[in-house]
């Protein structure tokens, strides 16, 4: 880690660094979920002058890549308020199909319904199915009727006279 500071203070901007240090921490080579979230949030505070939380999203986007695939949000400790704000950063500062292709992708898998049928609609046909894998007609299928779906109507709360029973053992 000695080796990967040195390098990150001549060149704080430079991803790969950050990217092979993510690898290197990954619980698949020898690292931890604690290790991997530990590592990110101090390359976010690092860069953040410069980059709002785009080093955040990207390098959460290469741990679901390298590592936890579409169980980003349940296996790895990502905030998704920080990865949305991430993935605006990103998407701002690189405006292309490719990037609102990654924050759609983590829309849904984050179950961001609002967020998943903005960018949808904004990707419109040009989708790129390398991103959705693995089975990416599924993914993208599955995403398209997560976001057009109705919201579920809120249950009516129970009447006064409703009786209430004592649970059984």
């Amino acid at each position: 880690m000695k080796v990967v500071s040195d390098g990150l203070a001549r060149n704080p901007d430079d991803f790969r660094l950050y990217h092979y240090t993510l690898v290197y921490l990954l619980p698949k080579w020898r690292g931890s979920d604690s290790e991997v979230g530990a590592f990110i949030d101090s390359a976010a505070r690092s860069t953040f002058e410069r980059h709002g939380l785009e080093i955040y999203a990207r390098l959460y986007s290469a741990a679901a890549q390298d590592q936890y695939k579409h169980r980003l949000f349940a296996d790895s400790p990502v905030s998704w308020p920080k990865m949305k704000q991430g993935l605006e950063d990103w998407t701002s500062r690189f405006p292309t199909i490719w990037n609102l292709n990654i924050y759609a992708y983590f829309a849904c898998l984050a179950k961001d319904k609002a967020a998943t049928k903005v960018l949808l609609e904004k990707i419109g046909s040009a989708r790129i199915l390398d991103i959705w894998e693995p089975n990416s007609q599924v993914m993208l299928s599955t995403c398209q009727q997560f976001a057009n779906a109705p919201v579920d109507p809120v249950p009516a709360p129970p009447t006064s006279s409703t009786t209430r029973t004592a649970p059984t053992t």
